[in-house]
């Protein structure tokens, strides 16, 4: 399980429905946030800080959850990918990037140009959810879901996983059935 790929694909909180009515999304998301699993049983995820909680004690607080796996990473890589994981424990979450990507998501429905706002951000001192499993991928071994780390998105990222022979999904939990 070490560094395998979380996406949550349900959850009721406020601050997910206040992104998706700022965001314009009338649709539930297929993925909402995205968390990854380190070599030490634990899940890392920014949420108002970047966190690492007992997997088992993450599974009991998600209803609706999916654990993709890369099965071309050695060993090793997957070793470094959950080192540089970790590196993002303990900094605080990048409230102020929702409010660019939310500028990104109007400014698309005009010009059709997705990350304009978001090229202005350099910093991963403040990480969104998907940037500490996407920059860690990235700085490991240059991997990209379809686009530079800074500019993914659960959904994306997601669809990427899902489009990909690399990625297998290896567990689906809906405690809703």
């Amino acid at each position: 399980m070490k560094a395998d790929l979380i996406f949550v694909t349900e959850h009721d909180g406020i601050f997910n429905k206040a992104i998706a009515w700022f965001t314009g999304k009338k649709k539930p998301a297929k993925a909402v946030h995205v968390a990854g699993i380190t070599n030490r049983g634990s899940v890392i995820e920014a949420l108002t800080t970047v966190r690492e909680t007992p997997f088992l004690r993450w599974v009991c607080k998600h209803k609706k959850f999916e654990v993709w796996r890369n099965i071309d990473w050695t060993e090793n890589t997957k070793q470094r990918i959950c080192d540089e994981m970790l590196e993002f424990k303990g900094r605080p979450y990048g409230f102020h990037k929702l409010f660019v990507i939310a500028l990104d998501l109007a400014i698309a429905k005009v010009w059709k140009e997705k990350f304009l706002s978001r090229r202005l951000l350099f910093s991963e001192n403040w990480p969104i959810c998907t940037w500490v499993y996407a920059y860690a991928v990235h700085e490991v071994n240059g991997y990209e879901f379809g686009v530079k780390p800074e500019y993914t998105d659960p959904c994306l990222m997601r669809n990427h996983c899902l489009a990909s022979r690399e990625w297998k999904l290896v567990e689906k939990v809906d405690k809703n059935e």
